[in-house]
């Protein structure tokens, strides 16, 4: 039995040059190289990590923040919670009749609106001073054709 350098996996004589060769390919292929999943040890195509988290009954109980209120919940719950978060449910309200916050400096759009082309509102002011810096919307991330 030997063990092959680049994955420490232990093979019979036999296959180790064949195993040798298919590592250096990998390596060549970063993307491709396996690696562990800490929430659940499977082993996983580096390529395809993000993909395997999203999906990972280990993961589920990892403790994320709500991107609206900051509380503190476990991943499996998220969803229930945005269900009853108050943040979320007042911001949706507030829209419903119109009502929507500038997200450059936090305050309410009443006037002087300006609507990008993938519908995020903002100050004029403000979204005209942040596209000096960046041609992105400060929301999705879309890249906007000034």
């Amino acid at each position: 039995m030997i063990s092959c350098p680049f994955c420490d996996e232990i093979m019979a004589n036999e296959v180790y040059w064949i195993h040798i060769k298919f590592c250096e390919q990998q390596i060549g292929q970063y993307n491709l190289i396996q690696q562990p999943c800490h929430q659940c040890g499977q082993m996983i195509v580096k390529l395809y990590f993000n993909d395997h988290l999203e999906i990972c009954e280990g993961n589920f109980w990892t403790q994320v923040k709500c991107p609206h209120c900051s509380e503190a919940c476990f991943k499996s719950e998220l969803k229930d919670h945005l269900n009853k978060c108050p943040t979320l449910l007042e911001q949706q309200n507030r829209e419903k009749h119109g009502i929507t916050q500038c997200t450059i400096c936090f305050e309410d759009v009443f006037e002087n609106k300006k609507q990008l082309i993938c519908s995020h509102s903002f100050h004029q002011e403000c979204i005209d001073n942040w596209f000096k810096q960046q041609k992105k919307c400060p929301i999705c991330k879309t890249l906007q054709i000034i």
